[in-house]
């Protein structure tokens, strides 16, 4: 098998076949002109400023346009306070304190309750 004779005849197959396509989708579409448009003509009045008549000041006066009132800022004041390091003493109460919420000391603590509610029936 030589590529050197296939590829040529693969690119010719193809744009003949592409062309073929676009020939028929150009035959067969169907083009309409756009319809032509009559222009009718308008009529338009010319006015020099002599012509204008001076509007009097006590006729309308347009409305004041009421000033918007400032929306309040929110105070970010509590961002900027850093929260006081606690103490060596204090990491190990909250350890000894938080054995209560670890899931261990939770399971016992309702295998406990429901042992007890077992008992009084």
């Amino acid at each position: 098998m030589d590529l050197r004779r296939i590829i040529p005849t693969d690119i010719t197959v193809s744009a003949i076949v592409h062309l073929s396509l676009l020939a028929l989708l150009l035959l067969f579409s169907e083009v309409h002109q756009f319809g032509s448009v009559t222009a009718e003509p308008i009529e338009v009045n010319i006015v020099a400023p002599q012509d204008i008549p001076e509007t009097r000041a006590t006729e309308k006066q347009p409305e004041p346009v009421p000033t918007p009132t400032p929306t309040p800022l929110p105070d970010f004041s509590l961002l900027d306070i850093k929260p006081a390091t606690p103490s060596p003493a204090q990491p190990a109460a909250r350890l000894r304190g938080s054995e209560g919420n670890t899931p261990a000391a939770m399971h016992r603590s309702r295998a406990s309750a429901a042992s007890s509610n077992f008992e009084g029936k």
